[in-house]
């Protein structure tokens, strides 16, 4: 099992949301889930991963049961520059664009 920094306190943050909310978790997959009583991502967390996969099929079920414990295979990458989004509607100019456009807010 792969432990990262910081996974422990990634569960106490996705424990409890809803099954819906997490990556790769379709409409069919969190009723399928609900069918069962898992309707947090909490009590995905103490089951087994082959449970899981039973449940939604070993494609899904291996990331999500890997997912709900907080650990994320996945590349993160970023963006050099940050997005901001600023209440008043102000684009520094090297951002703006070159025709007019209209903000909505």
């Amino acid at each position: 099992m792969l432990h990262r920094p910081g996974h422990h306190a990634a569960r106490q943050v996705l424990a409890p949301l809803p099954v819906e909310t997490m990556h790769g978790i379709g409409p069919a997959q969190a009723a399928a889930l609900k069918r069962y009583g898992l309707h947090t991502t909490g009590l995905l967390t103490p089951m087994d991963e082959t449970v899981v996969c039973r449940i939604l099929g070993g494609k899904a079920g291996r990331p999500l049961s890997d997912r709900a414990r907080g650990i994320n295979p996945r590349t993160m990458t970023t963006d050099s520059s940050p997005r901001v989004a600023r209440r008043d509607g102000w684009v520094p100019r090297s951002r703006r664009p070159t025709r007019p456009c209209r903000l909505s807010g």
